[in-house]
């Protein structure tokens, strides 16, 4: 029964013939369609098609980075390279004036809490500075170590984060000693410097700590 919506319902099958003589040739074929006949062009990417195609995706992922914000809670960090290159040059929100219910940690004796005391350090002379790389998480309860989690320092800092409160200013202070947490801010300082921002206050912190 022929579909009289169809208006090639009267055209008898189609029959292409390859007018090169190769099968493998990228050459156009004819197809003769009743008393038509119609060339069919093989769909062949040009190599300056792909270019072009490229350059877009490089604009479109330029345009992402430039709109991505990064979530003030390190434990909603999605670890790449973006999300590196952000940090590098836009720094860290440390959350210090938060709520700190959430840190609520149960021990034998007594219940603690995250201090705010914590993000301060001594120094050797008795002058206390601050500790830019530390940051609280709400929804964990525990803080992390922005640089170590951003460029992969390993420890509980950066990775689980931190919530023995009992014994932090030891292990915080141990952990701004150690030889990862201080690489990894050196390659956070030498992003920034690649995409022209240098984060002062992790810069002083690591000129203090190499003096």
């Amino acid at each position: 029964m022929t579909d009289p919506g169809n208006n090639y319902s009267s055209c008898p099958p189609c029959t292409i013939t390859n007018t090169s003589g190769s099968e493998n040739t990228e050459q156009p074929s004819t197809s003769t369609c009743g008393n038509q006949i119609v060339q069919i062009v093989p769909t062949t990417v040009h190599s300056n098609c792909t270019a072009e195609i490229f350059v877009e995706s490089l604009k479109s992922e330029k345009n992402e980075n430039d709109t991505l914000e990064v979530s003030e809670d390190p434990a909603q960090w999605r670890i790449n390279d973006k999300t590196r290159n952000w940090i590098a040059m836009n720094g860290v929100q440390q959350n210090m004036d938060v709520d700190f219910s959430q840190s609520q940690r149960i021990y034998e004796d007594h219940t603690r809490y995250l201090s705010k005391s914590l993000f301060e350090r001594q120094l050797l002379d008795g002058e206390k500075a601050h500790r830019s790389w530390l940051i609280y998480s709400q929804s964990t309860g525990r803080v992390y170590c922005g640089p170590c989690l951003a460029f992969g320092g390993g420890t509980q800092f950066g990775s689980t984060g931190y919530n023995d409160w009992k014994n932090a200013t030891s292990r915080v202070a141990q952990h701004e000693n150690s030889a990862s947490h201080k690489l990894c801010i050196l390659n956070m300082k030498q992003r920034g410097n690649v995409l022209g921002r240098i984060d002062q206050r992790l810069t002083a912190h690591l000129n203090d700590e190499i003096t």
